[in-house]
């Protein structure tokens, strides 16, 4: 139990870290939205008992539209604010697991945008931004830890815990790399 707080409380800590580094990059809102939904979903659950899904359903919509592109964000702005209203009202009525479903297509939404950025930037300058790559890891990792917590295994909460440390690594990764100044791997000499 000491070391599931241990790697909480680290987790919690250093995904405070990388708004920092991605202060004006392409992802900085997505950061700065990753970085305070951990505080705050421990402070609602632990002031008002909030259920932590309900607060995750809010930060994954917000999560997705940090990702948006302004202009399109400006353009669709009536559907966003709808799409953010539905989420809100489905945390009233939504029994848990159906909240971990809208959770999962949520991530997956955002991890098909994801890829499609590394795929278009990869066609352009024929190169692997390995930030990109690591996005849609971590990505992935949110929705493979959501989709083992709906299946009930026994070992769910261990998978929770090891994948929690692993974003750990993560989040370090963010702290010291950009989009514009990670490590690259060049696909034709």
């Amino acid at each position: 139990m000491i070391i599931a707080q241990i790697i909480y409380y680290s987790n919690i800590f250093v995904w405070m870290l990388p708004p920092f580094r991605q202060y004006k990059g392409k992802y900085f809102f997505y950061f700065l939205v990753l970085s305070v939904s951990d505080i705050i979903n421990f402070t609602f659950l632990i002031t008002l008992g909030i259920n932590p899904l309900d607060i995750h359903i809010i930060f994954s919509l917000l999560l997705l539209i940090s990702i948006q592109p302004k202009e399109y964000l400006v353009r669709y702005i009536y559907l966003f604010l709808l799409l953010f209203v539905l989420g809100l009202s489905l945390i009233f009525y939504l029994p848990n697991y159906n909240d971990i479903l809208f959770i999962v297509l949520i991530h997956s939404f955002i991890l098909f945008l994801f890829i499609k950025d590394a795929v278009l930037y990869t066609n352009i300058y024929k190169e692997i931004n390995i930030f990109s790559f690591i996005l849609i890891l971590y990505e992935s990792t949110i929705i493979m830890k959501f989709i083992i917590l709906l299946s009930g295994l026994k070992t769910s909460v261990e998978y929770f815990y090891i994948t929690s440390a692993f974003e750990i690594i993560i989040a370090l990764f963010f702290t010291v790399f950009r989009k514009e100044t990670s490590p690259k791997i060049l696909l034709i000499k």
